[in-house]
């Protein structure tokens, strides 16, 4: 129980098998846990389900005293990892599994806690790596992503990776999937990713190709395709995101060609993803009609298949490419419904809600609604820098929001620049020029700059809040 989280561990959690040590079989693992409440040790918190917990000033100098004995300090580490992994479901990586979601909600708090002590630098002699903490790792890191919670899900990834190139072996296929999430998880972050996302990408396609052209025709699985084909779809993502719609929108085609092979009713949650992404391609040549159906594909099978989360935001999309249609009434019916809906769910998605925030003001700054955007803009900058969620709204974000305030409070005052406002464009333009290198956009007009804060954002969940940007992504056919 000292390397488990303190907060809520499950009797059944302890109960071991025919090789576990004898106090974790039933009968003696309920008189030990009788013992230990009695003296005060551990708290029973749910009569019903057997949940306890453990005093953490208690847990801390006991997890202390076993510092001064490395080897009974991993024999330990050993047993409680054995204990989740015995308990912990493998998520899949292309599919939500909601079914899955009330285990990992309480077995996660013990990987994370694992991880730290793992990763704990006072120890005199860290644990022994091993290739099954490395999939423990990154399946908690896999379920924590699905769940939104950015932050806790890389630290996992990341100590997975540093297993890996740890220990001896070939491990080429877990650290593909480990890329692939982390890459993933930091999309959000917005242009400062794009050129290390797109590095990711092209060396999880390479290995996913050597390893698919290694194989004979005969012995070759549907899963050895489907890696494949998510690699091919996900670097197709990367050069999306950098503005390359044509040869992207060529490899959905030939996605798209797959999947109608494989069969539509199989794999519907595919098919909506590809639907969402090429209605971007679709967009950026100035097929809105065409846009608008592939991205209300999307929102429908999502919908159906019972993803709320992801159905709202693949409806932001839809809306934004409604925006650059020239529609600004339905796109803001549709932004309104999903910050009502976000605001009321609030806990984990904060960071969506703060989206939200703004692209419901960057609408009423369109249509004229002044006080209207000042109060959302405003909402979301004070919530980006509350205690508990400071860091969950990007700098990208941020700074946009920033800028834009700047521009309504400008407007309301025809054109007075106060202290506010000067600190507003100070700070905003601080971080344009900063992370503008990552990617640049050149030939921007003046009057266009808030078209520059929107390319700092990530392509899928609100870059297209505005009516400027669209006009300066143009290609060469």
């Amino acid at each position: 129980m000292v390397l488990l989280d303190c907060n809520g561990i499950q009797k059944e959690l302890l109960v071991g098998d025919r090789n576990s040590p004898s106090y974790l079989r039933p009968v003696r693992l309920r008189r030990v846990l009788h013992d230990l409440a009695q003296n005060t040790l551990i708290e029973l918190i749910d009569d019903e389900r057997e949940v306890y917990i453990v005093h953490r000033m208690l847990q801390t100098r006991l997890l202390e005293d076993m510092k001064k004995s490395p080897e009974q300090r991993e024999q330990i580490f050993r047993l409680a990892f054995e204990l989740i992994r015995k308990k912990l479901p493998t998520p899949s990586i292309d599919t939500p599994e909601p079914a899955k979601w009330g285990v990992f909600k309480e077995l996660l708090p013990h990987v994370l806690r694992l991880e730290k002590i793992y990763k704990d630098p006072l120890a005199k002699r860290k644990v022994k790596p091993f290739i099954e903490l490395a999939e423990l790792f990154r399946d908690g890191g896999v379920a924590l992503w699905q769940r939104y919670v950015a932050n806790d899900a890389a630290i996992l990834l990341r100590t997975a990776e540093d297993i890996l190139r740890e220990i001896e072996g070939n491990h080429e296929d877990l650290l593909a999937e480990i890329n692939y999430t982390i890459t993933l998880i930091f999309q959000n972050k917005g242009i400062s990713q794009r050129r290390e996302d797109l590095a990711r990408f092209q060396s999880i396609l390479a290995y996913r190709e050597r390893a698919f052209n290694d194989k004979k025709p005969e012995d070759i699985t549907r899963n050895d395709e489907g890696l494949l084909f998510n690699a091919q779809a996900d670097y197709a993502n990367a050069i999306l995101a950098l503005g390359n719609y044509a040869e992207a929108e060529l490899i959905y085609e030939k996605c798209r060609e797959t999947l109608v092979q494989w069969g539509q009713d199989e794999h519907q949650f595919s098919f909506a993803k590809l639907h969402h992404h090429m209605a971007f391609c679709k967009m950026f040549r100035g097929d809105f009609k065409c846009a608008i159906d592939l991205a209300q594909q999307s929102v429908d099978i999502i919908k159906k298949l019972g993803y709320s989360q992801l159905t709202a935001r693949y409806e932001v999309d839809l809306a934004c490419i409604i925006l650059q249609s020239g529609d600004i009434k339905h796109a803001l019916e549709i932004q309104n419904r999903i910050l009502a809906s976000r605001t009321a769910l609030k806990g984990k998605a904060c960071y969506f809600t703060m989206q939200s925030l703004y692209a419901v003001a960057s609408l009423l700054w369109y249509t004229g609604d002044l006080e209207g955007a000042e109060k959302l803009m405003r909402a979301a900058l004070q919530k980006s820098v509350q205690r508990g969620i400071k860091g969950s709204w990007p700098e990208p974000a941020i700074a946009r929001c920033q800028y834009h305030l700047a521009q309504v409070l400008m407007k309301k005052s025809e054109g007075e620049k106060t202290a506010e406002v000067s600190a507003l464009l100070t700070d905003s333009k601080t971080v344009l020029s900063k992370l503008l290198a990552h990617d640049p956009l050149k030939g921007v007009r003046d009057e266009d700059t808030l078209a520059l804060f929107d390319h700092l954002q990530p392509l899928f969940g609100g870059r297209f809040t505005g009516t400027q940007l669209l006009k300066y992504y143009t290609q060469d056919e």
